[in-house]
This record gives C-alpha cells, sequence and structure tokens, in this order.
C-alpha cells in the first residue's frame, strides 16, 4: 500500500515540475514577444488570468482578449460549502457551458497560430504540434520564437 501512495506522490511531484517548468516558458515567451510587437503590458505574460487576455491581445486585439477571459468565467463551475451543505454547478447550463468551451477553445488556438504567424516562418508546423500535443507545446513555441524578428 505504501509503495502506491509513494509511486503516486513522485508522479504528482514530476506532474507539478512539469507544469512549473511549461508555465516559466510561457512567461518568459510571451514577454519576449510582447516586447518585440512592441505592445505594452509584458508583466501580463506572469499573471494567471491576464496571461490568457494577454494571447487574445495579441493575436488579435485587445476585445477578444476580454472575451476569452469572459468566457473562462462563463465556462468554469463553482463549489461552496455552507453549514455543511455542498453546492456545485456551472454558471451556464450544460449545453451552453460546452460551448462557451469550444468558442474559447477556437479562440485561444487561433490567437496562438496568429502570434506564431507574426514571428515565425514555421507558424503552420508550430501550430499542428500545439494541437496534437493539446497545447503542452505552445509554451515551448513561444519560448523558443520570443527571440525573432517580427515578420
Amino acid at each position: 500500500m505504501f509503495d502506491l501512495m509513494n509511486l503516486l506522490m513522485q508522479f504528482m511531484l514530476v506532474f507539478a515540475m512539469f507544469i512549473i517548468v511549461l508555465y516559466i516558458l510561457s512567461g518568459i515567451g510571451l514577454m519576449g514577444i510582447t516586447n518585440k510587437l512592441g505592445q505594452k503590458g509584458s508583466w501580463m505574460a506572469w499573471v494567471p488570468i491576464f496571461n490568457f487576455y494577454l494571447i487574445g491581445k495579441l493575436g488579435f486585439t485587445k476585445i477578444i482578449g476580454w472575451i476569452i477571459v469572459v468566457l473562462i468565467f462563463l465556462g468554469s463551475s463553482y463549489s461552496s460549502t455552507i453549514n455543511g451543505v455542498t453546492t456545485t454547478g456551472t454558471i451556464l447550463p450544460a449545453p451552453f457551458n460546452a460551448i462557451a468551451g469550444c468558442i474559447f477553445a477556437a479562440l485561444l488556438l487561433i490567437s496562438i497560430f496568429r502570434i506564431y504567424s507574426k514571428v515565425s516562418e514555421k507558424s503552420i508546423f508550430m501550430m499542428i504540434f500545439t494541437v496534437l500535443s493539446f497545447g503542452l507545446l505552445a509554451p515551448v513555441f513561444l519560448f523558443a520564437i520570443r527571440n525573432n524578428d517580427v515578420r
């Protein structure tokens, strides 16, 4: 029993370190690209919800950035406990929650592709691998192209 728990703890530690490394790569990459494109607010690359806004802003406009942020909250769920009674739910009904999630994913992926296109000639290649990796390679690619010249 303890071997299984030990293995699970080791897996969770490696997973947490992996996520932290991706977050750092994403922050450095977004910050560099923001500065390369001459945009203000490169500090937003390090703040959890603002980094999605920054991706939308760099890919499209500020309005798309705000739409992405709103979709994060509309597609999220909540849980609260009052006097021992736990309530969970979503802000939108289930079908609309799924639609909000799909729109969020589409806007985010299109914004990332547009960022790739602004600073790299290999944007299609990077986008294919971003989608195939379920977005896990996006921070790596953003980090790798942060010093490229604007096209």
